[in-house]
């Protein structure tokens, strides 16, 4: 990769041999190197939120989960065929949630491949707000949640884990990650953009992995990647599937603060 700085007098222009053709301007600071960091992220927000970031969810798709260099997981529409077939065994196995409340929701079957899952589980997202009841059973006291929820069924134990997301800008969830080593910017990027979410079980204990989500360019994350020696999501080569993420996350161990696992989400329409 080759990246390139233009300074005239009022502004910077940067460049990188991995997006021929863009270039990205910013106004140029009394620092060189903040005008350069300025810019830097001014490239990652047009390629995470502008270009990537602006990639539909409708009813017709699936999104697949890439970490350690492969596909680990696909979530699948509920109404599509694999939902209804995965919401069957939910249906008879965790009785008494409507797990096709929305149109949008997302199902998926999945094996343990990082903390803190340990047997093969479901996985299922209800795209809206959570309710007051399921915050209290789980002992949710954040204050700016995201409009959507997940939860975790263990199919060894039956044990349900509630995963929890919240704005970036949520004080608690500020204070729990304050030591965090994740790729977050200086400068806010809007909270539909960059958020958190911490795993409660059914006694409302918070597990300590937790993740960040972001929506940024490739060439940021794999910088990231490469400066804590951790795995890129995928073939790094593969501009194709790059061009079909729609979001980052990081797994960390929030108490140390240290990145485990890098996650990417491909979006692909059916």
């Amino acid at each position: 990769m080759a990246e390139n700085y233009e300074i005239t007098e009022k502004e910077i222009k940067y460049t990188n041999s991995e997006y021929p053709g863009l270039e990205i301007i910013n106004r140029k600071y009394k620092s060189e190197t903040i005008s350069k960091k300025r810019v830097k992220q001014k490239f990652h927000n047009y390629i995470g939120i502008e270009k990537q970031g602006s990639i539909a969810f409708t009813a017709n798709v699936e999104d697949s989960l890439w970490m350690g260099g492969s596909k680990i997981r696909t979530d699948y529409n509920i109404a599509s065929t694999e939902g209804q077939r995965i919401k069957g065994i939910l249906d008879t196995r965790f009785s008494g949630r409507a797990y096709d409340g929305t149109s949008l929701n997302l199902v998926s079957e999945f094996t343990p491949n990082r903390p803190p899952y340990v047997n093969n589980s479901i996985s299922w997202y209800d795209m809206q707000a959570m309710s007051d009841s399921l915050k209290t059973s789980y002992n949710c006291s954040y204050t700016k949640y995201m409009d959507w929820y997940g939860m975790k069924f263990d199919l060894t134990t039956d044990n349900i884990l509630l995963k929890v997301v919240v704005s970036a800008e949520d004080s608690l969830a500020k204070s729990m990650t304050a030591n965090a080593n994740i790729p977050k910017f200086k400068n806010r990027i809007g909270e539909d953009h960059s958020y958190f979410a911490f795993i409660h079980d059914s006694n409302g204990n918070i597990d300590v992995n937790a993740d960040y989500y972001i929506c940024s360019s490739d060439v940021h994350i794999k910088e990231f990647c490469d400066a804590n020696s951790l795995t890129f999501p995928y073939d790094y080569s593969d501009k194709s599937l790059r061009d079909k993420i729609w979001t980052w996350g990081v797994v960390f161990n929030r108490t140390t603060g240290e990145p485990t696992h890098v996650k990417a989400y491909e979006r692909t329409f059916v």
